[in-house]
Protein backbone atom coordinates (compact mmCIF):
# COMPACT_ATOMS: atom_id res chain seq x y z
CA UNK A 1 0.00 0.00 0.00
CA UNK A 2 2.72 2.27 0.43
CA UNK A 3 4.16 1.81 -2.90
CA UNK A 4 0.25 3.23 -3.84
CA UNK A 5 0.53 6.21 -1.56
CA UNK A 6 3.71 7.37 -3.15
CA UNK A 7 2.45 7.04 -6.55
CA UNK A 8 -0.51 9.15 -5.40
CA UNK A 9 2.02 11.63 -4.20
CA UNK A 10 3.91 11.68 -7.50
CA UNK A 11 0.52 12.41 -9.14
CA UNK A 12 0.22 15.22 -6.72
CA UNK A 13 3.54 16.70 -7.05
CA UNK A 14 2.72 17.24 -10.85
CA UNK A 15 -0.73 18.62 -10.53
CA UNK A 16 1.68 20.82 -8.06
CA UNK A 17 3.91 21.86 -10.98
CA UNK A 18 1.21 22.42 -13.60
CA UNK A 19 -1.36 24.36 -10.90
CA UNK A 20 1.73 27.10 -10.32
CA UNK A 21 2.44 27.10 -13.96
CA UNK A 22 -0.66 27.74 -14.83
CA UNK A 23 -1.12 30.50 -12.28
CA UNK A 24 1.91 32.03 -13.23
CA UNK A 25 0.04 32.19 -16.73
CA UNK A 26 -2.99 33.40 -16.10
CA UNK A 27 -1.67 35.92 -14.21
CA UNK A 28 0.21 37.67 -16.53
CA UNK A 29 -2.22 36.67 -19.28
CA UNK A 30 -4.83 38.53 -17.60
CA UNK A 31 -2.91 41.50 -16.64
CA UNK A 32 -2.08 41.85 -20.28
CA UNK A 33 -5.81 41.47 -21.53
CA UNK A 34 -6.42 44.33 -19.24
CA UNK A 35 -3.52 46.00 -20.32
CA UNK A 36 -4.98 45.85 -23.79
CA UNK A 37 -8.51 46.61 -23.49
CA UNK A 38 -7.86 50.07 -21.73
CA UNK A 39 -5.96 50.88 -25.21
CA UNK A 40 -8.38 49.71 -27.17
CA UNK A 41 -11.49 52.19 -28.39
CA UNK A 42 -13.54 49.54 -29.88
CA UNK A 43 -16.23 48.70 -27.35
CA UNK A 44 -16.71 45.09 -28.99
CA UNK A 45 -13.04 44.44 -28.95
CA UNK A 46 -12.74 45.55 -25.22
CA UNK A 47 -15.64 43.03 -24.78
CA UNK A 48 -14.23 40.04 -26.26
CA UNK A 49 -11.04 40.81 -24.26
CA UNK A 50 -12.85 41.26 -21.13
CA UNK A 51 -14.22 37.48 -21.84
CA UNK A 52 -11.20 36.12 -23.01
CA UNK A 53 -9.58 37.39 -19.58
CA UNK A 54 -12.42 36.05 -17.77
CA UNK A 55 -12.59 32.63 -19.63
CA UNK A 56 -8.50 32.52 -18.59
CA UNK A 57 -9.13 33.26 -15.15
CA UNK A 58 -12.07 30.66 -14.84
CA UNK A 59 -9.66 27.54 -15.65
CA UNK A 60 -7.35 28.82 -13.49
CA UNK A 61 -9.94 29.00 -10.78
CA UNK A 62 -10.79 25.21 -12.08
CA UNK A 63 -7.60 24.35 -11.78
CA UNK A 64 -6.64 25.27 -8.19
CA UNK A 65 -9.64 23.60 -7.18
CA UNK A 66 -9.32 20.40 -8.40
CA UNK A 67 -5.59 20.73 -7.23
CA UNK A 68 -6.88 21.39 -3.29
CA UNK A 69 -9.48 18.51 -4.05
CA UNK A 70 -6.90 15.96 -5.00
CA UNK A 71 -4.58 17.62 -1.88
CA UNK A 72 -7.43 17.07 0.26
CA UNK A 73 -8.50 14.01 -0.20
CA UNK A 74 -4.22 12.71 -0.65
CA UNK A 75 -4.12 13.97 3.11
CA UNK A 76 -7.02 11.89 3.88
CA UNK A 77 -5.88 8.37 2.00
CA UNK A 78 -2.62 9.46 3.67
CA UNK A 79 -4.26 9.16 7.11
CA UNK A 80 -7.04 6.27 6.25
CA UNK A 81 -4.72 4.00 4.91
CA UNK A 82 -1.82 4.48 7.64
CA UNK A 83 -4.14 3.90 10.48
CA UNK A 84 -6.61 1.33 9.80
CA UNK A 85 -7.43 0.94 13.62
CA UNK A 86 -9.50 4.11 12.97
CA UNK A 87 -11.29 3.67 10.02
CA UNK A 88 -14.43 1.67 11.92
CA UNK A 89 -14.45 5.73 13.92
CA UNK A 90 -14.25 7.12 10.79
CA UNK A 91 -16.90 5.29 9.19
CA UNK A 92 -19.06 5.68 12.50
CA UNK A 93 -18.37 9.64 11.75
CA UNK A 94 -19.63 8.96 7.97
CA UNK A 95 -16.41 9.53 6.91
CA UNK A 96 -16.12 6.54 4.73
CA UNK A 97 -14.94 6.58 1.59
CA UNK A 98 -17.63 6.73 -1.65
CA UNK A 99 -15.51 5.57 -4.23
CA UNK A 100 -18.27 6.10 -7.11
CA UNK A 101 -18.14 10.25 -5.62
CA UNK A 102 -14.55 10.28 -5.62
CA UNK A 103 -14.03 9.13 -8.73
CA UNK A 104 -17.11 10.75 -10.63
CA UNK A 105 -15.39 14.72 -8.70
CA UNK A 106 -12.41 13.94 -10.56
CA UNK A 107 -14.11 12.81 -14.09
CA UNK A 108 -15.90 16.23 -13.69
CA UNK A 109 -13.00 18.52 -12.50
CA UNK A 110 -11.50 16.91 -16.02
CA UNK A 111 -14.19 17.39 -17.86
CA UNK A 112 -14.55 21.28 -16.64
CA UNK A 113 -10.91 21.77 -17.50
CA UNK A 114 -11.24 20.34 -21.13
CA UNK A 115 -14.50 22.90 -21.78
CA UNK A 116 -12.77 25.58 -20.38
CA UNK A 117 -9.88 25.13 -22.35
CA UNK A 118 -11.93 24.53 -25.48
CA UNK A 119 -13.83 27.85 -24.72
CA UNK A 120 -10.17 29.52 -24.80
CA UNK A 121 -8.94 28.07 -27.88
CA UNK A 122 -12.35 29.52 -29.26
CA UNK A 123 -11.79 32.63 -28.80
CA UNK A 124 -8.00 32.53 -29.92
CA UNK A 125 -9.15 31.07 -33.18
CA UNK A 126 -12.05 33.69 -33.73
CA UNK A 127 -9.84 36.92 -32.87
CA UNK A 128 -6.48 35.75 -33.25
CA UNK A 129 -5.99 38.64 -35.99
CA UNK A 130 -7.09 40.99 -33.10
CA UNK A 131 -4.74 39.19 -30.27
CA UNK A 132 -1.59 39.16 -32.32
CA UNK A 133 0.94 36.51 -32.79
CA UNK A 134 2.52 36.76 -29.88
CA UNK A 135 -0.45 37.17 -27.33
CA UNK A 136 -2.55 33.76 -29.42
CA UNK A 137 0.90 31.77 -29.25
CA UNK A 138 1.00 32.60 -25.37
CA UNK A 139 -2.56 32.09 -24.86
CA UNK A 140 -1.89 28.93 -26.74
CA UNK A 141 0.59 27.96 -24.64
CA UNK A 142 -1.52 28.38 -21.63
CA UNK A 143 -4.48 25.74 -23.43
CA UNK A 144 -1.69 23.11 -23.52
CA UNK A 145 -0.87 23.94 -20.15
CA UNK A 146 -4.24 23.17 -18.79
CA UNK A 147 -4.50 20.23 -21.48
CA UNK A 148 -1.39 18.67 -19.30
CA UNK A 149 -2.90 19.53 -15.74
CA UNK A 150 -6.42 17.62 -17.12
CA UNK A 151 -3.87 14.18 -17.97
CA UNK A 152 -1.86 14.96 -14.52
CA UNK A 153 -5.72 14.84 -12.87
CA UNK A 154 -6.12 11.85 -15.20
CA UNK A 155 -3.52 10.30 -13.58
CA UNK A 156 -4.12 11.39 -9.95
CA UNK A 157 -7.26 9.30 -10.70
CA UNK A 158 -5.75 6.55 -11.76
CA UNK A 159 -3.54 6.25 -8.42
CA UNK A 160 -6.40 6.90 -6.33
CA UNK A 161 -7.98 4.35 -7.89
CA UNK A 162 -5.64 1.87 -6.84
CA UNK A 163 -5.50 2.55 -3.94
CA UNK A 164 -9.38 2.64 -3.48
CA UNK A 165 -9.24 -0.72 -4.98
CA UNK A 166 -7.17 -2.39 -1.90
CA UNK A 167 -9.56 -0.60 0.73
Amino acid sequence: MSEALAGLHQALNALNQLETSITQQATRLASELTIAAKLIKDQKQKQILDELGESIKEAHDLCWEAYDYADTLTKFLDYYVEHPEEREALIKQKLKLDKRAIEDAIIDFSVDIDDAAELINFYVDKFEDMLGEESAKDINNYVVTLYKFRGALIMFAGEVHKILFKL
